[in-house]
């Protein structure tokens, strides 16, 4: 649904790697196809230069056929969602619920990418953004309310002081 996007580069010869600090990262992706968006594919590749004269790489279009290369360096997988709109089915229906993840040619998303402090583990989430280019979150009207509450104490309390 969208073009590749490298997640983390790390470069073996001088140690250098964009996977330290921060823990989380976005992207900015421009769809490519109207459809379903399923899961987040993980791959690899890795060069034995900077011009890239030789790579071994473990992405699906690479590893056609080669079932050596599947069973030992296959491509990691993410099932996704449409988030925002499972935890609002899920708090009106109090089931868990799983909404596909629909997007349309030339839209916008952030891809947020999280990495666990020992490296070992990566996440993905898929954010839609509204006209403005923000990304669409939903808090319960429960918590709003109660936020209103709390601000109006403290607006309370300091109009009081």
């Amino acid at each position: 649904m969208a073009a590749r996007i490298p997640i983390i580069n790390c470069d073996f010869a001088t140690g250098a790697c964009n996977a330290a600090p921060p823990r989380e990262r976005r992207f900015r992706v421009q769809i490519e196809r109207t459809g379903t968006v399923h899961a987040a594919i993980y791959s690899w590749e890795v060069h034995d230069d900077n011009k890239g004269t030789h790579k071994m790489t473990t992405h699906a279009e690479d590893t056609v056929d080669n079932f050596p290369r599947d069973m030992q360096w296959g491509q990691g997988v993410q099932i996704l969602d449409d988030h925002v709109s499972s935890e609002r089915m899920a708090s009106e229906s109090g089931q868990n619920v799983s909404v596909p993840l629909k997007v349309t040619k030339g839209e916008w998303v952030d891809l947020v990418v999280r990495y666990a402090s020992d490296g070992v583990l990566i996440q993905c989430l898929v954010e839609k953004l509204d006209k403005h280019g923000e990304p669409i979150s939903w808090v319960d009207d429960d918590e709003l309310d109660a936020e209103d509450s709390e601000h109006s104490d403290e607006a309370g309390a300091s109009d009081l002081d």
